[in-house]
């Protein structure tokens, strides 16, 4: 049993009721009509619950509230323990969310690490009073309770190396390419249930340095647990009962199938460009298909660069607001020695253009300033989408046939 996974809509029912713990207690939490999702495989108390501290502390903007909490395994599940991690659910929150530099120990992204760093005492405390061993950890949570999940995983596995199993749902990127590599290569690939909607603007971000786990050291990309939606990027795709009702009563490998399929496709990036890049060739504005080409081509152009202008980024560094700086400026070096990356990125920016609804506004220009410019316009548009993804309120579906599993679970507010 003790390679034994939490069910699709297991992990999603836990994610989906865990925001109750932000401001209530376990046991008041528990007496909302299905709980927190956990009967007969899951056993909790108050001092099970644990708090966190989210914002920005450095400027004195920062809160301390209920964040997760851990749980004893029974039934199947007996030997095992259960970590629950919520996702954003206050301006604090949001803070914590959008302080995206690069922690400089472990290329981790700043805000979430900062949270991390306040509570991991508390998962420390549980495993050393305790005195646990368990089987297998399970780790779950949603947007940025996904984010903090795959760090306190990480974190499990690298202090205790306990064996664990991280589910995710609308998870942003947490951290560098080393640090997506490292991360799956401890926990194991097949360990990661990450579960996304392609239109959800949440896992678009933050762009580059950050990258998803899991991801192979030699750079292939794994698509995790993908759920089609629309054709276009849309903010409530983000939202948990979306996950829940995606998911309905399919198993990881039928929700696996179509990632993989999608994931394993050739796909020549110089041929899309040319073809997306000329004045006949249409991109819905805020095509989800033309994004991820968007931000496959800016990879491979970043790439290209740094071959180029050797020892850039190195030189230049990494800081809470520097990211967009510093891709803008190793752009422009690299077109400046190379006439194939000044070809590509003018290519790009006609196409950036063309998702962002001004087709044919782009005059050539290939500045630093100006790439920054458009960086910011990209960037700014996804997060204008993850705004949205995190202020609505969440529309729940009332279900017809209920039983203690399948009431719907509103949260108080919290849907990030």
């Amino acid at each position: 049993m003790s390679d034994l996974s939490l069910t699709p809509r297991q992990a999603a029912q836990i994610a989906q009721r865990l925001y109750n713990v932000k401001d209530d207690s376990i046991s008041k939490a528990q007496e909302v009509p299905g709980g927190l999702g956990l009967k007969g495989n899951y056993a909790v108390n108050n001092s099970s619950r644990f708090t966190a501290t989210s914002g920005i502390q450095s400027l004195g903007l920062s809160q301390d509230t209920g964040f997760g909490y851990v749980a004893e395994g029974e039934g199947q599940f007996q030997g095992h323990v259960l970590i629950a991690v919520r996702g954003t659910n206050s301006k604090f929150d949001i803070l914590t969310d959008i302080n995206a530099g690069v922690a400089l120990s472990g290329n981790k992204h700043i805000g979430f690490k900062a949270v991390f760093d306040s509570y991991s005492d508390k998962i420390d405390g549980y495993f050393k009073k305790a005195n646990k061993n368990p089987s297998q950890v399970h780790v779950v949570g949603h947007s940025l309770g996904g984010a903090l999940a795959t760090l306190t995983a990480d974190y499990l596995n690298s202090r205790y190396k306990t064996p664990v199993k991280l589910y995710t749902f609308g998870c942003p990127r947490v951290g560098t390419k080393s640090f997506a590599a490292e991360v799956t290569q401890k926990i194991g690939e097949h360990n990661f249930y990450r579960v996304h909607h392609e239109n959800d603007p949440v896992t678009l971000i933050p762009i580059w340095p950050f990258y998803h786990a899991p991801r192979r050291q030699e750079g292939d990309r794994n698509p995790g647990y993908s759920l089609s939606g629309g054709s276009f990027i849309y903010h409530s795709y983000h939202f948990m009962d979306s996950y829940v009702g995606s998911i309905k009563f399919q198993n990881w490998n039928a929700i696996a199938s179509k990632a993989l399929a999608e994931a394993t496709k050739p796909i020549d990036l110089a041929k899309w460009l040319n073809l997306a890049s000329q004045s006949n060739y249409s991109i819905g504005v805020f095509s989800t298909v033309a994004f991820k080409m968007i931000g496959k081509c800016l990879t491979w152009l970043i790439r290209e660069s740094e071959k180029a202008v050797f020892g850039a980024l190195s030189l230049i560094g990494f800081t809470v607001s520097s990211t967009i700086d510093m891709v803008a400026l190793l752009l422009h070096k690299a077109a400046m020695v190379s006439a194939n990356v000044a070809d590509k990125l003018k290519k790009l920016m006609i196409v950036i253009f063309k998702f962002l609804g001004k087709s044919g506004q782009y005059t050539g220009d290939i500045t630093t300033a100006f790439l920054r410019w458009v960086l910011n316009l990209l960037t700014s548009a996804i997060g204008a989408m993850y705004k949205r993804a995190i202020y609505s309120p969440q529309v729940i579906q009332v279900a017809s046939n209920k039983t203690d599993d399948d009431i719907p679970f509103k949260p108080t507010s919290g849907i990030g």
